[in-house]
């Protein structure tokens, strides 16, 4: 098992902000930050050896 990881993301402050005229774009924005983070609580655990 490998010692870690990284998980890299380009994101866009569009994400936070919902600027208009870029609603879908923000959106998979947003989206795709808060996948990271959910992936990365989930994966980012300790796991303890036997």
């Amino acid at each position: 098992m490998p010692n870690g990881g990284r998980i890299i993301n380009v994101s866009s402050i569009a994400a936070k902000l919902g600027l208009e005229g870029v609603t879908v774009y923000s959106a998979a924005k947003a989206a795709q930050d808060s996948l990271t983070a959910s992936l990365a609580g989930e994966l980012g655990k300790a796991v303890e050896s036997p």
